[in-house]
């Protein structure tokens, strides 16, 4: 029986093999993705019709002041949507067609094929694997930028939104907040947790010296303090634990905040490093 054959009990062993095709489909089965193509013509449809106009002088200066800027955001948005085209060119000609037809639930309970036939094909050709995730999420990652970018515009001409958004980013930094710190209790949130730890460690020592020397850097409190300044706030601290204190009426030196921020999660990271060396060494002794 095809089901009870315990090949779900098979586990990718490496982080190469953890990266594979199976993963990589959950973004190939995008529907955004099939409109990358037009998106890409669209954008150089555009750009000839910039550099045709000045070129040419069609439309008389009396209608349009020439030379017509190119928009810089249109560039980058053709420079993604190619990324992400060519993204999807590789995604639909090197992934298995098993992978790209057939979530694995399917191929083993839908259509009673064996899993390990399934998984075989989630690590197969690794180069245009990884070639094919690079220009995916390059392509991704510009695009998605160029969205956020435009948001100011949005918020500045919809108000309603910036009251939405500043409560929305205070109850989700206090939720994130108390998850990094006790996330790693139970167990069946220490793998969300893990990662969790692993991305605000990342912001703290890469992002915050690299892109804005500085160490400790948090994108959310980033990113709600612009809506705050947005709504007219000003003089607000450098982190989000002073805000708190000061949200109750207390005032303590941000030097010291800053110290016991950093002891606290230095601590969370400790435990979850031997948390989760313990639980590794429970699965290779079994």
């Amino acid at each position: 029986n095809v089901l009870n054959d315990k090949s779900d009990l098979i586990k990718f062993s490496s982080p190469f093999q953890r990266w594979n095709w199976k993963l990589i489909s959950k973004i190939g089965r995008l529907p955004a993705l099939e409109f990358s193509w037009t998106l890409f013509a669209f954008c150089l449809l555009l750009l000839s019709l910039i550099v045709f106009l000045n070129e040419t002088r069609f439309i008389k200066d009396g209608i349009l002041d020439y030379p017509i800027p190119i928009p810089h955001q249109l560039n980058w948005l053709t420079v993604g949507s190619f990324l992400l085209s060519i993204g999807t060119f590789l995604y639909r000609f090197y992934c298995p067609e098993r992978i790209q037809n057939f979530t694995e639930n399917q191929w083993v309970e839908g259509h009673g094929h064996a899993r390990v036939l399934y998984r075989q094909f989630c690590i197969k050709n690794i180069i245009s694997l990884t070639v094919t995730s690079a220009f995916l999420f390059a392509g991704l990652s510009i695009i998605t930028w160029l969205t956020l970018s435009r948001i100011d515009y949005v918020l500045v001409h919809i108000p309603l939104t910036l009251i939405l958004l500043d409560y929305s980013y205070f109850l989700f930094h206090l939720l994130l907040t108390a998850f990094n710190v006790f996330g790693w209790i139970s167990k069946r949130t220490r793998r969300v947790h893990r990662w969790c730890v692993m991305i605000t460690a990342a912001c703290w020592v890469t992002v915050g010296p690299v892109f804005y020397s500085t160490f400790g850097y948090c994108p959310l409190t980033d990113w709600h303090w612009r809506v705050k300044h947005l709504r007219g706030e000003t003089d607000l601290p450098n982190s989000f634990i002073a805000y708190l204190f000061r949200q109750v009426g207390l005032a303590p030196d941000p030097v010291l905040v800053d110290i016991g921020v950093g002891v606290t999660f230095g601590s969370v990271i400790l435990i979850t490093f031997f948390l989760w060396l313990r639980e590794r060494r429970h699965k290779l002794a079994a």
